[in-house]
């Protein structure tokens, strides 16, 4: 586990350097959420991806 959070700490540093939006934060968020099979998380993140990017739910829609 110990490796894991330095992984972790190490992409944070990097990521930060990006100079990341509140967008790509979001989305970074959106990920670990889905990850974490978390519903309720998915969808707040989800509607502040939509709302901070002006679109709509059928234009982020993948085509299967």
């Amino acid at each position: 586990m110990r490796g894991l959070f330095q992984h972790l700490c190490q992409f944070l540093r990097v990521f930060q350097r990006l100079e990341p939006t509140k967008v790509d934060l979001e989305l970074f968020s959106l990920a670990v959420s889905a990850i974490h099979g978390c519903e309720t998380c998915v969808k707040a993140h989800e509607r502040v991806v939509l709302l901070g990017e002006g679109l709509d739910r059928k234009s982020t829609r993948l085509n299967s």
